[in-house]
């Protein structure tokens, strides 16, 4: 399965192969980020949402569309 498949399926009330895994890391991120504690090897990572795909995290954002178009609204 996909991770948004598992998300869905999950959301339906549906079996899914695994428990979906979406942890929130937005503050921590940020603050990490901010005050230049990032692991290094995450020196390139540019936002929460590349960070939850990095971890394998089944992402479903709405800050998706906000990364690609620039807005949050």
């Amino acid at each position: 399965m996909t991770g948004k498949e598992r998300l869905l399926a999950t959301l339906a009330g549906e079996r899914a192969d695994r428990v979906p895994f979406v942890p929130n890391i937005w503050q921590w991120f940020h603050v990490n980020r901010d005050a230049g504690r990032l692991p290094a090897d995450w020196a390139d990572v540019p936002e929460p949402v590349a960070a939850l795909r990095r971890l394998g995290a089944d992402v479903m954002s709405n800050r998706d569309a906000a990364l690609k178009y620039g807005s949050f609204c």
